[in-house]
């Protein structure tokens, strides 16, 4: 039952998608008083924008940024560890 629906409202998603983001649109538009289609506009605009994104990042494979909070380095015998900032950088570079 639920798997027939759910197959059903799928072949919808596009129109559903669409009455939706018009009443979505419209609401917020009045929330901020200007007119839905421009909030229609802004709205399309961030979305192409952040499906770019992605897109872009999935090409480059940069899924997520790699960073360091603390370096251990071995000096005069002993085991250091770095966490600021400066102290990476200068260990490291």
């Amino acid at each position: 039952m639920a798997r027939a629906q759910y197959k059903e409202t799928k072949k919808k998603a596009a129109e559903l998608r669409s009455s939706h983001n018009d009443r979505l649109h419209a609401a917020m538009a009045q929330k901020w008083g200007i007119n839905a289609r421009q909030m229609k506009k802004n709205m399309n605009q961030i979305e192409r924008l952040r499906k770019q994104a992605s897109r872009v990042r999935r090409a480059t494979k940069k899924y997520r940024t790699g960073g360091l909070s603390q370096v251990e380095v071995h000096e005069n015998g002993r085991l250091q560890t770095y966490t600021s900032k400066n102290d990476i950088e200068r260990v490291c570079g």
